[in-house]
């Protein structure tokens, strides 16, 4: 049976669907971000999953202090974004040992980086084929309100060009709403409701679909299935939970509508993993927000 919703997602088509939005679920250790990182590598090289080319995609990651993107910069399509009027300290952590660096030891590294002072100035700095990882070195809250701007400058951005997105563990920002964060979360559901017909793909990634608020669970048509996922409400009966509990850390499965289709992806090719990962620890944060 050929594939439907596969060709369907990965189809970059101005006048027709525009962006995409998926929730990818499943349980810590199976493979989520691996996949995650695999999609936005695909969208930066501009490629499908069968190999085929496409247009290339500025993207963007939520680097999160102890993430998986270094990858990026071996296989050069990663720039790192750092606050430029904050104070913090950038750390390089090895297994058993952490080490204090600078910016030039960045550049000794190997790693493309940029400074942002606001959301805007990361709206600014958008390549196709590049992925702008962004380390937010302050609190869960404000980097919530930080991305609800971030959100809204991408859907007023002067261009046209195609942007995909990826928010691991993303109920750390979109959870659901509480009377303090009402506005801010209604933000978030306005932009990303815009975020199809302004060419923006987005991938929230999640353990499960109650981590995140439900009126941004209703914007994404796509949903993306490891083991240990519940299925949504509503779900195609065709594809079983048990079924999907029995998918391999290299598989996965994505559902459109009453469809659904199983792929299969690779683990990150040995020669771009590193031995460390960077963290920043925040000391004061001056991020402007609108």
């Amino acid at each position: 049976m050929d594939d439907y919703v596969l060709p369907k997602f990965f189809t970059l088509d101005r006048s027709g669907e525009g962006g995409h939005q998926a929730m990818l679920m499943g349980a810590p250790g199976e493979g989520k971000t691996t996949l995650l990182e695999y999609l936005a590598i695909l969208a930066a090289k501009g490629k499908d999953i069968y190999g085929k080319d496409r247009e290339k995609q500025a993207c963007i990651w939520r680097a999160r202090q102890h993430d998986r993107y270094l990858e990026f910069f071996k296989l050069g399509v990663g720039k790192l974004m750092l606050p430029e009027n904050s104070n913090y300290t950038l750390l390089k952590v090895y297994e058993k040992h952490k080490e204090e660096i600078t910016m030039d030891d960045l550049e000794s590294l190997g790693i493309d980086y940029g400074l942002y002072t606001d959301p805007q100035s990361i709206v600014d700095q958008l390549e196709a084929g590049k992925i702008l990882c962004i380390l937010f070195p302050g609190s869960k809250e404000a980097e919530t309100v930080f991305y609800s701007d971030l959100f809204e400058s991408l859907v007023h951005r002067k261009t046209d060009e195609w942007v995909n997105v990826s928010i691991d563990e993303s109920g750390d920002i979109l959870a659901p709403y509480t009377a303090e964060s009402y506005k801010v979360q209604k933000r978030f559901i306005d932009s990303i409701g815009d975020f199809r017909k302004n060419n923006i793909d987005s991938i929230l990634g999640c353990h499960v679909h109650t981590d995140l608020d439900f009126r941004v669970r209703g914007k994404c048509k796509y949903h993306i299935y490891k083991s240990g996922a519940t299925k949504m409400p509503g779900e195609t009966r065709r594809l079983r939970e048990e079924t999907i509990n029995h998918t391999k850390v290299s598989e996965a499965w994505i559902t459109y509508g009453g469809f659904f289709d199983k792929f299969v992806f690779p683990d990150m090719a040995a020669n771009a993993k590193l031995d460390y990962k960077l963290q920043t620890v925040a000391k004061t944060m001056a991020v402007q927000t609108e």
